[in-house]
C-alpha cells in the first residue's frame, strides 16, 4: 500500500485545460491597459461636465440672489421711511386718543357735571358777579372818556 499523495491547487493557467488557449503577449497586455486607460478618461470627463453643471446653475442661481437683493435694498429703505412715518402718525394719534379720553371721563362724571356746566355756559350762579379784565391801555382810554363823560355832564346841570 502507498501513501495518498497530496495535488497541489491547480492555478487556471496551469490546468490542462487552458493549455489550449494563448497566453496574452503583450500587444493584449497594452490593448488592456489603453481600454483601461479610455475608460478612465472617459469617466473623468464625464464627472467633470457633470460638477461643471452643478457648478454653472449654482452660480446662475447665486447670480440671480445678488440681483433680487440689489433690487430690495432701496424698496427696503423707502418701506422704513414708511414705517417711521406711520410709526410718528400713531403716536400723535395716541396721544390725542388719551387727551379725549380724559376729557371724555371729565364731562361724563357726574361730580363734576357742576364744574362743567359753569364752563360751558356764560349763566352764574346766584351769588357770583362776572368780572371783565382789560388791557391796561383800554382801560385807562375808558376812564378817561368816562371823566370827560361826567365833565360833560356836570357842565350841562350847571
Amino acid at each position: 500500500m502507498s501513501l495518498p499523495q497530496l495535488r497541489q491547487p491547480s492555478h487556471p493557467l496551469s490546468d490542462s485545460s487552458h493549455l489550449d488557449a494563448p497566453a496574452p503577449n503583450s500587444y493584449n497586455r497594452k490593448m488592456l491597459a489603453t481600454r483601461r486607460n479610455h475608460n478612465r478618461t472617459r469617466a473623468d470627463r464625464e464627472m467633470a461636465i457633470e460638477v461643471g453643471a452643478m457648478m454653472g446653475v449654482n452660480l446662475f442661481v447665486a447670480v440671480i440672489a445678488v440681483v433680487t437683493i440689489v433690487k430690495l435694498i432701496p424698496h427696503n429703505a423707502t418701506q422704513q421711511e414708511q414705517l417711521q412715518s406711520l410709526e410718528a402718525e400713531v403716536t400723535a394719534l395716541d396721544n390725542r386718543v388719551d387727551i379725549l379720553r380724559q376729557e371724555f371721563a371729565q364731562y361724563f362724571d357726574p361730580q363734576q357735571a357742576l364744574v362743567n356746566k359753569r364752563q360751558l355756559s356764560d349763566r352764574l350762579s346766584a351769588g357770583q358777579r362776572k368780572i371783565i379784565l382789560m388791557e391796561p391801555s383800554t382801560v385807562e382810554e375808558s376812564a378817561n372818556l368816562d371823566s370827560e363823560a361826567l365833565d360833560s355832564q356836570n357842565a350841562v346841570a350847571d
